[in-house]
């Protein structure tokens, strides 16, 4: 019995052992994060994992004894699977024992994913077994592929871009390690000569390393991002301008280990920057430096400078192109220019500032000899559009500080036309004080109050053949707040040039006409109230019409209103002034002509606009009374509006001799201080009081008079 129970007792617990190292090499296989799947020689399942089942969706039961081709293997591949096994079995050969290998599988649900298997051959007596580790690589297949993708795209993105792209090492020596190939076409180097170490040396413009080298240094040292501009020599000679802009790639630790840069063709952008400031900086018409320019060198200098300016302005340039036109104007401000070149040295400067204004910034020398040689350069006549051109020039010369060189030459050169042209001044305080009282007046006349501020005095006018008052001239004075009376011929000027002469005309002809008929309410008299009109007012649109509003609402009877202007007013009349006239004369105003004699005298324009009165300038009127030729003056004057049918009055009457000669020759009206100042209205009233005055407006014209 003993025999008997010992070898079925030796059995059992063999079997217990193999069912124990069973469980055990379940327990591990199940503990696998792959699924493992295991075949014998005929392909069938003998053991399938825990992972297996999660990763194909088969149970371990629904697995074992089937064949991997028929439940893991899509439909399309189980021929092949099937055929290599095979093959394998009759030869030993084999293209997949031993090493991973991707391949397609297939799950219970019948979807397909990415597998990657190593298979190994475990020899067993009763036949081999085949072992597949087998994880789903599906999303890592994705992500190598977006990868590869974005590689593929980020290369094919830099070797398309129109710049060079270059990674180099954090070396002392930047060693390249990337160049992309546009280097070739853009530079003429190809990516491996970049790798060598002499490269920029040989690259760089001669006049570029050592400020790039420089630059390189302290910007990679501040923040670690580079930028530079710099030119780089092709090996055909050809310079090109690049932009070199890099970042330094750090590693964890923040310790550089990489440069990533790029490499930009800027030659076009540089040319054109250029050229930009090329054109920002010289006068197109003349390639002289312009005004921005000077300024900027001037800026420089600093007030330091012992620089000599002279700025001067062509006198009657307007003339030329008014007259002949601007081609021609332009042609003469190019001879101009090249004189004024031919005067100084290759170190000075000439520079137009604008229009016909020029401006010599010297070193050195004598400014009043370089003034007089461009005043003579310029007196040589000058042939432009097929005229003989003879121009003057005025100059202003300032040697002070750079900042305010060009102001204070600016000042003198108008202080030399105010001389009369043709002349240069220097600069001195005054003309800055000069300056600085013109701005105060400018602002003062822009103030809301200053209308409120004028007054008006008037001067009598007196018929010569009675001696009677005949008509008084309203005179426009302005008190200023701090109690000075500022002078007609400080304001007015000012006023006609910024546009407030319209407003002071307005307000000067709207007392004069209410006091007119104030007048002729209180005494009855019929004076003839004249009112000064400037060359602006008659050349406004709405001029004829103020002198109808302000008649209407005064009362006054528009036919004892004379309005004086200037004969250069009348002389460039234009369409608006001349139905402006045409308007007042409906109107049954008086048009004088004031100063008489001072303009631009024309028989045409006596004998074609409607005018009543020439009024003769005190100029004429001072030498009538000497024996030099004066009082023949006056006589034709008066022989000459007394033949176009006007009346004649002589203004600045100051002597008995004056008044004496002017009666016999048989002059209308007089004014002047002999007779009477300007006052105010009382004066005049205390005239009115004495009953010393015409009937009527007696030196305005007969043949229009008799109807007042």
């Amino acid at each position: 019995m003993d025999d008997v129970r010992h070898p079925i007792s030796d059995r059992s617990g063999t079997e217990q052992a193999l069912l124990a190292t069973q469980a055990r090499h379940s327990a591990v296989l199940d503990a696998a994060f792959d699924a493992i799947v295991t075949m014998d020689h005929e392909g069938r399942i003998v053991d399938f994992n825990d992972a297996a089942e999660q990763t194909f969706g088969y149970l371990r039961a629904d697995a074992v004894g089937r064949k991997v081709s028929e439940l893991l293997v899509p439909a399309r591949l189980r021929d092949a699977h099937e055929h290599g096994l095979r093959r394998h079995l009759d030869t030993g050969e084999t293209t997949v024992l031993g090493r991973p290998v991707r391949l397609s599988a297939q799950r219970a649900d019948g979807s397909e994913f990415d597998a990657e298997l190593t298979i190994n051959r475990i020899e067993l007596p009763e036949g081999p077994l085949f072992t597949a580790s087998i994880r789903d690589v599906s999303e890592q297949q994705a992500a190598e592929e977006l990868l590869r993708a974005a590689e593929q795209r980020y290369r094919t993105l830099v070797e398309q871009l129109p710049l060079v792209v270059y990674i180099d090492e954090a070396d002392a020596g930047c060693t390249n390690l990337y160049t992309s190939p546009q280097t070739q076409s853009m530079l003429g180097y190809s990516p491996r000569e970049w790798q060598e170490a002499t490269f920029l040396e040989r690259a760089l413009h001669p006049d570029d390393i050592e400020r790039v080298v420089d630059e390189m240094a302290v910007e990679a040292s501040e923040n670690g991002k580079v930028s530079s501009e710099y030119r780089i020599v092709r090996p055909d000679g050809r310079v090109v301008w690049v932009r070199d802009e890099s970042s330094a790639i750090s590693d964890a630790a923040g310790n550089p280990i990489q440069r990533q840069g790029y490499i930009l063709d800027i030659t076009a952008e540089r040319e054109a920057r250029d050229e930009l400031e090329r054109l920002a900086f010289t006068d197109p018409l003349t390639g002289l430096w312009n005004r921005t320019r000077l300024e900027r060198v001037l800026a420089e200098r600093g007030d330091d400078s012992e620089s000599t300016l002279l700025y001067l302005d062509l006198d009657d340039f307007k003339t030329v192109n008014d007259s002949l036109g601007h081609a021609a104007g332009d042609e003469l401000l190019r001879t101009i220019a090249g004189r004024l070149r031919e005067i100084v040295r290759p170190t000075d400067v000439v520079a137009r500032i604008g229009g016909d204004e020029f401006a010599l910034l010297v070193d050195g020398g004598d400014a009043t000899t370089i003034a007089e040689r461009i005043v003579a350069a310029l007196r040589a006549p000058i042939a432009a559009a097929g005229h003989t051109l003879v121009v003057g020039a005025s100059i202003g010369i300032a040697t002070s500080g750079a900042a305010e060189i060009l102001r204070h030459a600016d000042m003198a050169m108008y202080d030399a036309k105010n001389a009369g042209g043709g002349t240069f001044r220097f600069f001195d305080p005054a003309m800055h004080e000069a300056v600085m009282s013109r701005l105060a007046l400018l602002g003062d006349l822009a103030r809301p109050s200053f209308l409120d501020e004028l007054f008006v005095l008037y001067q009598p006018i007196f018929d010569m053949a009675s001696g009677r008052l005949s008509g008084v001239e309203a005179l426009c004075r302005w008190r200023h707040p701090q109690g000075r009376l500022i002078p007609p011929l400080e304001f007015l000027g000012l006023a006609e040039e910024n546009g407030r002469i319209l407003d002071i005309g307005l307000r000067v002809l709207q007392i004069a006409c209410a006091q007119g008929a104030a007048w002729s309410a209180q005494f009855g008299s019929q004076l003839s109230i004249s009112v000064n009109v400037a060359a602006r007012q008659l050349a406004d649109a709405g001029f004829a019409d103020d002198v109808a509003t302000a008649v209407t609402r005064t009362r006054l009877d528009p036919r004892r209103l004379v309005l004086e202007l200037t004969e250069t007013a009348l002389m460039h009349a234009d369409e608006v002034s001349n139905r402006n006239l045409e308007r007042l004369q409906q109107l049954g105003a008086h048009i004088a002509i004031d100063d008489f004699g001072t303009g631009y005298s024309s028989l045409a324009y006596l004998a074609r606009l409607p005018i009543d009165v020439l009024k003769i300038d005190r100029s004429f009127v001072e030498h009538c009374d000497q024996q030099d030729g004066g009082l023949r003056l006056v006589e034709t004057i008066i022989a000459l509006g007394h033949g176009l049918d006007l009346s004649v009055v002589a203004e600045g009457v100051e002597r008995e001799t004056q008044l004496e000669h002017l009666r016999a020759a048989d002059c209308d009206g007089v004014q002047g201080f002999l007779l009477g100042r300007p006052g105010p209205p009382d004066a005049i009233e205390q005239l009115l009081a004495l009953r010393a005055v015409e009937p009527r407006p007696a030196h305005l014209n007969p043949a229009r008079r008799a109807a007042i």
